[in-house]
């Protein structure tokens, strides 16, 4: 589940093995586009009526404009870290407004029900980034905003007249189906913002439908990155109306943004778990609600991690009802009046499940099992104001 929230916001960590997809054409310069005609046939490069000077003029609209709205549907592919075949696939309903040259408002609505919202307002130095979250839908106005500690992960639609302005081999797209020129071409990665920690841009294409005036009305983007695509239909509007972002005051920002205190307490499940011991140097990273990880089922997540390892040590928890748990699987496990089963994950970590009662806990970890056994022992209710105590001798060298 910890995967699942990782995904989900996306800022919040998108992961693993190189996936490459992208939507140019497979041949070459003058080579056939579907529905539409070859580059030789469309005009050199910056002449009147080619595809370049579509782009080019479409990103200079957007610049005279110095504003614009936009709705889009998004699909991500996230490849698992244990490097298998297999994907987790999130979608996501997005709404924004933009005013140029990097002011920002967004809201992310992912799998119609967790909702991840972020306003980017100021430049340069002055540049401040605050987000906030909900795993209830209809509870986001009530969440305060916070100050954004790291990359979004989300493409930010500032850059928007600099993908237009800076694509690269470009090509006609025909026409789409209410007879609206379309052309596209690929968008180099460094014109993308940062997405991440060791996330690079590996591919990236970008189709582009005009009003009949020229005007961009359509923007389809497919990225590939070191760990996922993200596939995103972005629809603009209003361009050039008055939008105003205005942060709130600094005294009612979220002092603690990592821990989402506001979703635990509507949590319906069972209460949830932290620990009162963890190895040396470990710190809490983030306390939130994960929803429907399973159908009906959501679980109260608290996450630790060892901030200075580069490798990022971590042990995610989860509580939720036990009606939801399946048989726990691999060698049996004891812990703090938690009984069930951890077992290899086979990527360096252990995951498993162990049940008290209606309650059910599960985690996921690099530490060893002798290790993981000493922390989970100091499980018990979770107090956001607690700080850990250090268990000596954690990490040791055990199995």
């Amino acid at each position: 589940m910890g995967l699942a929230v990782a995904v989900a916001v996306v800022g919040a960590a998108l992961i693993a093995a190189v996936v490459a997809v992208g939507v140019s054409s497979d041949g070459g310069d003058g080579a056939p586009v579907s529905g539409g005609e070859t580059r030789s046939e469309t005009g050199g490069a910056g002449e009147p009526g080619s595809v370049e000077t579509a782009f080019e003029e479409a990103a200079a609209r957007l610049s005279e404009a110095g504003s614009f709205r936009y709705t889009a549907t998004s699909r991500i592919e996230v490849a698992d870290p244990a490097g298998d075949a297999m994907t987790t696939t999130v979608t996501r309903e997005i709404e924004g407004e933009v005013a140029l040259p990097g002011t920002l408002r967004e809201s992310v609505v992912i799998d119609d029900r967790q909702v991840y919202e972020r306003m980017v307002t100021g430049e340069g130095t002055a540049a401040r980034e605050l987000t906030r979250e909900s795993a209830f839908r209809d509870e986001i106005d009530a969440r305060p905003w916070g100050d954004s500690f790291g990359p979004s992960g989300e493409l930010d639609m500032t850059l928007l007249p600099d993908w237009l302005g800076g694509a690269v081999d470009h090509r006609d797209g025909g026409e789409d189906r209410s007879g609206r020129t379309v052309v596209a071409a690929s968008v180099p990665g460094s014109l993308f913002n940062d997405l991440g920690d060791g996330v690079r841009v590996i591919d990236a294409d970008i189709e582009l439908t005009l009003d009949g005036d020229g005007a961009p009305a359509v923007v389809a983007l497919t990225v590939s990155t070191t760990d996922t695509v993200i596939d995103s239909t972005y629809e603009l509007a209003d361009l050039g109306a008055d939008v105003v972002v205005e942060a709130p005051d600094t005294a009612s920002l979220d002092a603690t943004p990592w821990i989402n205190e506001q979703d635990l307490a509507a949590f319906g499940g069972p209460a949830p778990l932290g620990l009162s011991g963890v190895p040396e140097g470990w710190e809490l990273s983030g306390a939130y609600v994960t929803p429907e990880w399973a159908p009906g089922c959501d679980s109260a997540s608290v996450d630790y991690v060892d901030f200075s390892d580069p490798e990022g040590s971590f042990l995610w928890i989860d509580v939720y009802d036990a009606a939801c748990a399946l048989d726990p699987v691999g060698e049996p496990l004891v812990v703090g009046g938690y009984a069930g089963a951890v077992g290899d994950a086979g990527d360096g970590t252990f995951a498993g499940t162990v049940i008290a009662g209606d309650v059910a806990v599960d985690f996921s970890t690099d530490l060893s099992v002798a290790d993981l056994t000493v922390v989970l022992d100091t499980l018990g209710p979770f107090d956001p104001a607690a700080t850990p105590e250090d268990l000596p001798g954690v990490p040791s060298s055990g199995t």
